[in-house]
């Protein structure tokens, strides 16, 4: 883990496999997926109160 100055922590890898990059690549994206539709959620809850 590297942390910043500001406090920003990020993960580093030294070395990784293709397929487990692949893998990574995936779960990131996939958790972004859900976060943005739970933020997409509570604005339209907003929007319809």
């Amino acid at each position: 883990v590297r942390a910043a100055d500001e406090g920003k922590r990020a993960l580093v890898f030294d070395q990784i496999s293709r397929v487990d990059r692949q893998r990574l690549i995936h779960f990131v994206f996939e958790r972004q997926r859900e976060a943005l539709a739970k933020v997409a959620r509570v604005i339209d809850h907003r929007s319809a109160g």
